[in-house]
């Protein structure tokens, strides 16, 4: 093999790398693009998290508020009522008596 066969298959190795070269530039640039979009669905899906996690603790805050008032209003009809049996219980007492 001589010299200029030689350089012809040099050369040629170097059109293929370069040809490589630019592809992997391409995809490169691609798989970037294609990053840069999914970080911006996470970006928005986060968002969308933190909305909903918001929104969870306001609702878990709502039941839970409301939890305490139905309890209370529990206890007061519960007071409310013992207080009519005491009250029916002296009553009747007094009538009993008469």
């Amino acid at each position: 093999m001589n010299a200029s066969e030689q350089f012809e298959r040099i050369e040629a190795k170097i059109r293929r790398l370069l040809g490589t070269i630019k592809q992997l530039r391409r995809d490169n640039e691609g798989l970037q693009e294609e990053n840069r979009k999914l970080q911006e669905v996470i970006a928005q899906r986060d968002a969308a998290i933190r909305v909903l996690q918001n929104q969870v603790e306001r609702a878990s805050s709502v039941l839970e508020k409301q939890r305490r008032e139905e309890t209370e209003q529990s206890e007061k009809f519960k007071e409310q009522i013992d207080q009519y049996v005491k009250e029916i219980d002296k009553r009747i007492e007094l009538l009993a008596n008469n």
